[in-house]
């Protein structure tokens, strides 16, 4: 499913049983809710779900995620609703994962990066026009990762985000 506005809760109800589906993407589909994430928790051979300007999904439907532990690739950008409790979430249960994009999530802040200090796997982290992050986010962006134009990726062996302590302090 790729880019359709018109996907629904009940059309993902459909997928349920598919539990070998291992890719998904459901990019643009503005109706899919939180209820819609509750039906993907089935799907726990998901590697790679991508969910980019799916504004009816909030920190509930990504907490809805908690099962799909083997994730590697979640891209959220432009899901509106996402804030630092849907990273907190990522942080405590998606410990596989090694690319998320957070691109446009306009209230992410820091605090939310942090908590998602413990994805050791992690490898990208790209936060393109996330406008609530400071200069302690994008201190460590400079440090550890490298930063093309305005697009910022987090790139890292082992813990990827490294200690909170190691970000310089806010400007």
């Amino acid at each position: 499913m790729n880019w359709n506005m018109h996907i629904t809760d009940q059309a993902l109800s459909f997928l349920s049983p598919l539990t070998g589906l291992t890719a998904l993407t459901l990019q643009a589909a503005k109706d899919v809710t939180d209820e819609g994430m509750r039906c993907l928790a089935p799907l726990t051979a998901l590697t790679n779900l991508r969910l980019n300007g799916c504004s009816g999904v909030s920190d509930v439907g990504i907490e809805a995620l908690a099962p799909l532990t083997g994730l590697h690739n979640l891209e959220l950008s432009m899901c509106s609703q996402l804030t630092d409790d849907g990273l907190e979430s990522i942080g405590c249960s998606l410990k596989a994962l090694t690319h998320l994009n957070l691109n446009h999530c306009t209230n992410v802040t820091d605090v939310g990066l942090q908590a998602m200090s413990d994805l050791t796997a992690l490898t990208e982290l790209s936060v393109l026009n996330c406008t609530a992050l400071t200069s302690l986010s994008y201190g460590l962006t400079e440090k550890k990762g490298t930063p093309v134009g305005e697009h910022v990726f987090y790139r890292a062996q082992g813990p990827a985000l490294g200690s909170w302590e190691d970000r310089p302090p806010a400007a």
